[in-house]
């Protein structure tokens, strides 16, 4: 599966977006948003919970995909910056919609 794949999986999954955390949810534990890299996080598999979001599936994603540490040009800035940053910032600082995120890294192959 590519990175691509994951998060549009994940976004059918979680239809809602969210910024400055990798999901959002309501007071009973209900999945309400994912970002861009939760919506990665949902898509590929990995069994989330209000209980047990961690750092574990970030890193358990940088290791399905070695890509997310590679430094790349981000499309925003001139800039060289590791993957997983430029999609956080795509996120949370430029609203980009996932699927646009996911278009922009099928576009590179990933």
């Amino acid at each position: 599966m590519k990175l691509s794949e994951a998060i549009r999986k994940g976004c059918k999954i979680a239809r809602r977006q969210t910024g400055g955390e990798l999901f959002e949810w309501n007071e009973d534990g209900k999945l309400l948003a994912a970002c861009v890299l939760g919506a990665a996080i949902l898509g590929s598999g990995f069994d989330v919970n209000y209980n047990s979001i961690s750092s574990k599936h970030v890193a358990s994603l940088r290791e399905m995909f070695p890509e997310l540490k590679k430094l790349t040009k981000s499309p925003r800035q001139n800039t060289d910056e590791e993957l997983q940053d430029i999609l956080v910032h795509l996120n949370d600082d430029y609203d980009m919609p996932r699927y646009q995120i996911a278009r922009w890294l099928e576009r590179k192959g990933l």
